[in-house]
C-alpha cells in the first residue's frame, strides 16, 4: 500500500471529500466570495478521491497498515451511506451502492468482522430491488465478489464462474463500462486450473468487441485474442524467435530436446528481479541435465539492459529488440503475441517441445524441475 507521512487520524475530513475549507487572507464581500468559491467537485470526483484516499495508510508492519485501512474502510462506508442519503437520482445511487458493494469486499479481504454476512445483505438487497440499474449492480458486483475467490475453487465451480462471467459480458452492451468489465472478469480467471477453458472465454469476448468499430474496443479484442494464444499454450508449442543481447538469431526450436523456461521480465520489475536468485540455484543444478531459460527482456534501453546483463552475470539467454519504441517494452513482438501484460511471467516448455504450463513461477516451478528430474538431487 502507499504510505503517506500525514494524514487526519480520524480520517473523516479526508473521506467527506465533498466538503471544502475557504481560507482567505482578507475579508471579502460575498459577492467576491462567491465568485472565487470553486466549482463543488461532482459525485464521480468524490467517488475517485474517496477510492485514492482509502489505500494511503501509514504503520510500520503489515497488521499496523492493515489496521490503519480498516479504520479508513470504516469512515469510508459511513460516508457511502450519507452520500446515498443526499443523493437520490437512480443513477447516481447506482454509483454508490457500486461503491459500497467494493467497499465490502475489501472487509471480507482484510477481515473485518461481519463484513461477509454484511455484504451478502448488502447484495440481496440490491438483487430484490425494484430498481433493474440497482438489480445490475447486483449482478455485476455480486460476480466481481465471487471471482475474489476464483483460485480457490475446484476446476468444477470455476467453470460455472467463467460461465457466469460470460454470460453478463456478451448480454450487455459493447461499451466503455463493460469493456472496463470484461477486462476485470479476463484478469480475474487467467490462472484458471482449465486453461484452456480461460481462453475459450477470452476468444468469445475478443469476437464480441471486435464487431465494434471504435478502436479502443478493436485493441481490447486484440488483447483478448492474445490471451487467448497463451492460455492455449499448454499441450502445444510455443512460436519464439528473437535476437539475443549478442545480436544474434534466436529460434526456441533449436533448443527442442531440453527443458526451457521463457521468463519474460525487465530490469525495472521488482519482482521478476526477486526471482533471480532461485532461478539460478535451479539453472545451477539443472542446467548440466538439459535445462535451459530464456529471458524476454521487457525494456525499452537496449544499452541500459546490455550493462545489467554483463554485471549480472546472467548465465542463460537473453533477448531483446532494438530499434523503435514499436518493438521494445509492453510492444515486444513476442509479448504482443501472446498478450504479456504482466510480468514476471514464465512459460515452461518441456523437452518434446510442447508447453507444460504458463505459470511456472516460485514453488510450481520447482515442483516441475523436481518431477522433470527425479534423477537430479
Amino acid at each position: 500500500m502507499n504510505l503517506k507521512r500525514e494524514y487526519l487520524p480520524l480520517f473523516l475530513g479526508l473521506l467527506c471529500i465533498g466538503l471544502s475549507t475557504a481560507v482567505a487572507a482578507e475579508p471579502t464581500t460575498p459577492t467576491e466570495a462567491s465568485e472565487s468559491k470553486a466549482p463543488a467537485p461532482s459525485l464521480d470526483e468524490r467517488i475517485s478521491r474517496m477510492r485514492v484516499n482509502l489505500f494511503e495508510v501509514e504503520g510500520a508492519t503489515l497488521e499496523e497498515r492493515q489496521a490503519a485501512f480498516r479504520v479508513k474502510l470504516a469512515h469510508a462506508q459511513q460516508a457511502v451511506d450519507t452520500m446515498l442519503a443526499e443523493n437520490s437520482a437512480e443513477d447516481d445511487q447506482a454509483k454508490l451502492y457500486k461503491l459500497k458493494v467494493e467497499l465490502g469486499r475489501y472487509g471480507v479481504r482484510v477481515s473485518v468482522e461481519d463484513a461477509k454476512e454484511d455484504l451478502a445483505a448488502l447484495l440481496s438487497e440490491l438483487e430484490n430491488s425494484e430498481s433493474s440499474v440497482l438489480r445490475d449492480v447486483a449482478a455485476r458486483e455480486g460476480l466481481l465478489y465471487r471471482l475474489d475467490s476464483f483460485s480457490t475453487l475446484t476446476a468444477e465451480e470455476q467453470s460455472v464462474l467463467m460461465q457466469q462471467g460470460e454470460d453478463y459480458i456478451l448480454q450487455h452492451g459493447v461499451d466503455d463500462e463493460n469493456q472496463l468489465m470484461a477486462n476485470q472478469v479476463g484478469r480475474m480467471i487467467r490462472n484458471a486450473k482449465d486453461g484452456h477453458a480461460a481462453a475459450n472465454v477470452h476468444e468469445r469476448f475478443a469476437a464480441f468487441f471486435g464487431k465494434s468499430e471504435d478502436a479502443r474496443l478493436q485493441k481490447l479484442s486484440q488483447q483478448m485474442e492474445a490471451t487467448a494464444r497463451r492460455l492455449n499454450l499448454p499441450g502445444s508449442p510455443m512460436p519464439l524467435t528473437g535476437t539475443t543481447m549478442e545480436e544474434k538469431p534466436f529460434d526456441l526450436r533449436e533448443m527442442k530436446g531440453k527443458v526451457v523456461l521463457v521468463d519474460f521480465w525487465a530490469t525495472w520489475c521488482g519482482p521478476c528481479v526477486a526471482e533471480f536468485p532461485k532461478m539460478r540455484e535451479h539453472y545451477a543444478k539443472y542446467a548440466p541435465h538439459g535445462f535451459e531459460i530464456v529471458g524476454v527482456s521487457l525494456d525499452e534501453n537496449h544499452d541500459y539492459l546490455k550493462q545489467y546483463v554483463e554485471n549480472a552475470e546472467i548465465p542463460w539467454v537473453v533477448l531483446h529488440e532494438q530499434g523503435s519504441k514499436e518493438t521494445q517494452g509492453w510492444n515486444h513482438p513476442i509479448a504482443k503475441q501472446f498478450g504479456i501484460n504482466s510480468i514476471p511471467c514464465m512459460i515452461l516448455v518441456g523437452a518434446d517441445g510442447n508447453v507444460i504450463t504458463t505459470h511456472a513461477r516460485g514453488e510450481e516451478l520447482q515442483r516441475q524441475l523436481e518431477t522433470l528430474f527425479p534423477a537430479v538431487e
